[in-house]
């Protein structure tokens, strides 16, 4: 799929079809979209900066019923960027002294359980994990 803001609507669409079929806590379900939202919206925005038109992510969902969780993987041949890396936002600062940027990344680390990064074969794949704690989260 292209890596264009337009495009959230339909990721929104997959994602949230996928998700409700193991989440059934509409709470979790939000925060998870939001997180992937983040991170398509950085994609779009900033891996492909460089070029005169979006290029392409790739996104995969997949449930772990032994591990008890959801992984989405975000996968792009953008320009190289570890977001595990990106530094911690200032969250202490009044909104006038805050640097710009930051807090996507900042929520996304607070919703998700684990952000995994690798750079291989020229892509960036950034995976994004979330525990379903307790049982009644998951749909029977």
């Amino acid at each position: 799929m292209a890596a264009a803001i337009d495009n959230w609507d339909d990721v929104y669409s997959f994602l949230d079809c996928l998700i409700k079929d193991v989440v059934s806590e509409k709470k979790v379900r939000t925060s998870v979209l939001v997180a992937c939202e983040e991170i398509f919206v950085n994609i779009s925005t900033y891996a492909y900066k460089h070029l005169d038109f979006p290029g392409d992510v790739t996104i995969k969902f997949l449930y772990d019923s032994a591990g008890n969780e959801i992984c989405i993987t975000f996968i792009d041949s953008g320009t190289q960027f570890d977001s595990t890396k990106a530094g911690c936002a200032d969250i202490t600062s009044s909104v006038q002294d805050r640097k710009i940027g930051g807090l996507g990344i900042f929520l996304v680390k607070q919703i998700m359980d684990k952000m995994e990064y690798e750079y291989t074969q020229n892509q960036n794949v950034l995976k994004l994990t979330k525990k379903l704690h307790s049982q009644n989260l998951l749909k029977q």
